[in-house]
């Protein structure tokens, strides 16, 4: 296996791991508005990468052997489909944490919206309340 792409993988791991231990510590510190359901998929998620970067690391050291690739050629091509159906794993995992994440933000969007359009009835009605006690002190002129 080359050098850098050891590296690399290292590199990609610990950053996952660092991002996960982040989310966590946010989620527990009260910064996060995720529900624990989608901290555990998003913790899920990061496990499920660092098993794939696990994976390539093992699979570059172990196939690059061209004497046991000759005699596990199929044992090759099964290793790296598995790896192939975790990355695909990893995409699904990611559109779902999209959706729960999308749907957070249209939650909290319609409450902005409701509480403007509170706010909006309310200076309304202090406005025509106001109107109406400028009217009542407004003497009126006899003819």
């Amino acid at each position: 296996m080359p050098y850098g792409a050891g590296v690399f993988l290292i590199a990609a791991a610990v950053a996952v791991v660092v991002m996960m231990v982040f989310q966590v510590l946010q989620y527990f510190h009260g910064r996060q508005l995720i529900s624990g359901s989608h901290l555990i998929l998003r913790v899920v998620t990061a496990l499920v990468v660092l098993a794939i970067i696990t994976g390539i690391f093992v699979g570059l050291l172990q196939f690059s052997d061209t004497e046991y690739l000759r005699a596990h050629g199929a044992l090759f091509i099964v290793y790296w489909s598995l790896l192939a159906l975790g990355t695909v794993a990893v995409v699904i995992l990611a559109m779902a944490d999209y959706r729960l994440v999308e749907r957070a933000r249209h939650r909290a969007q319609a409450e902005i919206y409701r509480q403007m359009a509170e706010l909006q009835e309310s200076l309304a009605r202090a406005r025509q309340k106001q109107q109406e006690n400028n009217n009542a002190e407004e003497p009126v002129e006899s003819q």
